[in-house]
């Protein structure tokens, strides 16, 4: 079962703020954000999906330092 990680929770996790988290969404860096709630206020990312990405610029930091 996957966790659901608020907005501001992933934005801590990457340790970026909110406003660049919105840019990598837009980016298409980080996939849409879930919405949480009926009404579409709460929304947030599966644990899974910024699990992926920070593996991703290990990945990138890895082969540029190669």
């Amino acid at each position: 079962m996957h966790k659901i990680i608020r907005i501001s929770d992933a934005a801590k996790t990457l340790g970026i703020s909110r406003a660049t988290l919105y840019r990598l969404v837009k980016s298409k860096a980080l996939p849409e954000p879930v919405k949480i709630t009926p009404n579409g206020r709460a929304s947030g990312f599966f644990d899974f999906q910024i699990e992926q990405y920070i593996s991703e610029i290990e990945n990138k930091s890895k082969e540029q330092s190669c």
